[in-house]
């Protein structure tokens, strides 16, 4: 059974979220083990309720009739109107966010109804907030293995008038579950590193999650959900232990996540404000490089052509010809240097070319956040093209000059050197 919360505080104005459930498992719709534990997630806030029914708000009605933090309640398992008195809770909190599991220390009975109740510290209030059955089958069987497709630390841009975070968090994808019960829970653990860096994998897990759409989000990516792991100040490389787990406790096999915060590998993991840089600096690089090969080569290279051209309109003697190697020796280390540059121009253009593809196929399927990185190297795409045109028309003008060259009339006792020089100067 799921109550949906009004959460006013959760989001800005200009993102509307969603009434956020009180989550259990297990509940009517599972048959659950004797060994089974509880998980209940709850919401941030909890100023209103919204019943699922009308009878249950008729039986309980003095109930949030004030806001109740989540640090103000307590999970307990009811049998037969007794509470269940072997249990141990144990809370995974960071900041909002609310994971509590209550953890059995003997078996339930076979075949019997229990109810979750939710209950205030001081005992004032109670709600009972789900109710399952009990099976003959004590769960001994853990999960065959931990399918983790992969792993991904993002940061994206900030998109105005949307429910998106601005925030980084880590999406891990995991393959489809192989019984296809969406009653079931998929459920995992995530051990942090030890002070000395050691994933110990000993105890409970530092965080039990739930899954949604086959995967699970470390942080937050929009501003409805609860940010259940904080980023802020870390650098490099962060390391991750992760199990399936079901509802008794037993685990599946070790996986080791490698998250690479701010890689120049991994684009999609830079900061919104880095990646605006990174595309100013690399535009910036582009137009400079281009700018001086029109400056210092292309433009050299068309004002020693057109002197000779405009000195000389045929090659009939020594002086004619010494001045035409003068040209060749000249103009060709220039004409090297532009082929250089431009070559350079190729590898960044590309280079950009590849952290663009990589950052749409890794950022969020939102519109806007593509739209904004369409938005901001769109402008610097055209500006740098309106460059290379220029840097073309001068190419394309040298050419033109060179032609003009090798075209000249020129004396029968310099036809066999003539061709050789032109041919080492195309």
């Amino acid at each position: 059974m799921c109550f949906g919360l009004l959460d006013a505080k959760l989001a800005s104005a200009s993102c509307r979220c969603p009434s956020q459930p009180i989550e259990v498992w297990p509940n009517k719709a599972i048959t659950a083990p004797t060994n089974t534990r509880v998980l209940v997630k709850l919401p941030p806030y909890m100023e209103q309720i919204q019943f699922t029914k009308y009878a249950d708000f008729r039986t309980h009605p003095r109930l949030w009739a004030s806001s109740i933090q989540q640090k103000d309640l307590f999970v307990f398992l009811v049998h037969k109107g007794k509470i269940h008195s072997k249990t141990a809770q144990f809370n995974y909190t960071s900041g909002n966010w609310r994971m509590i599991l209550l953890q059995l220390r003997v078996a339930l009975f076979p075949n019997q109804d229990y109810q979750v109740m939710l209950r205030s510290r001081d005992g004032k209030w109670s709600s009972i907030i789900a109710t399952f059955k009990t099976g003959e089958r004590f769960d001994r069987v853990a999960p065959r293995k931990t399918p983790l497709l992969n792993a991904q630390y993002i940061w994206e841009y900030p998109a105005n008038d949307t429910c998106m975070s601005g925030a980084p968090y880590a999406k891990l994808t995991l393959s489809p579950p192989e019984i296809k019960d969406s009653n079931l829970p998929r459920i995992f653990g995530i051990w942090l590193p030890d002070s000395s860096g050691k994933i110990t994998y000993q105890g409970l897990p530092s965080l039990i999650m739930t899954t949604k759409n086959n995967k699970l989000v470390l942080g937050r990516d929009n501003q409805c959900d609860t940010k259940n792991f904080s980023f802020e100040g870390l650098t490099g490389s962060v390391r991750l232990g992760i199990r399936a787990m079901d509802l008794s406790g037993n685990q599946g096999p070790k996986k080791l996540v490698n998250l690479t915060i701010g890689s120049i590998s991994a684009p999609w993991s830079w900061s919104p404000g880095s990646r605006s840089l990174f595309w100013l600096v690399l535009a910036f690089l582009i137009f400079t490089i281009g700018f001086l090969r029109g400056w210092m080569f292309q433009r050299k290279s068309s004002e020693l052509i057109d002197d000779f051209l405009y000195s000389h309109n045929a090659i009939k003697g020594d002086m004619e010809w010494l001045t035409l190697r003068k040209l060749v020796e000249q103009e060709t280390p220039l004409r090297r240097k532009n082929m250089l540059f431009s070559i350079l121009q190729i590898l960044l253009v590309l280079f950009g070319l590849t952290v663009f593809v990589l950052n749409f196929m890794n950022l969020s399927a939102g519109v806007t956040t593509k739209t904004q990185l369409f938005l901001l190297v769109g402008p610097l795409s055209v500006f740098l093209l309106l460059g290379w045109g220029v840097n073309l028309l001068f190419s394309m003008r040298a050419k033109s000059r060179r032609r003009k060259v090798a075209k000249l009339p020129v004396a029968g006792n310099f036809q066999q050197a003539h061709t050789q020089l032109l041919a080492s100067w195309k």
